[in-house]
């Protein structure tokens, strides 16, 4: 989690987060969010939150 009193991302800036805890931003105040914030799975690393593939074994899904 990040705590802060205010929040701003430019047209021009990004913020990639990765790892394995979601993001959790606690603004206390004015955030302005005009860049992007990417929190996506890429190839083989999941997204923030995500599991990662050892996880869930060899599982196919299925219906059930």
């Amino acid at each position: 989690m990040v705590s802060v009193t205010d929040f701003s991302l430019a047209a021009t800036a990004s913020l990639r987060v990765f790892g394995e805890y979601p993001l959790i931003l606690l603004v206390d105040g004015d955030a302005a969010v005009a860049g992007l914030i990417d929190v996506s799975a890429f190839e083989s690393v999941p997204g923030p939150g995500g599991s990662i593939a050892f996880v869930c074994g060899a599982s196919a899904g299925g219906v059930g």
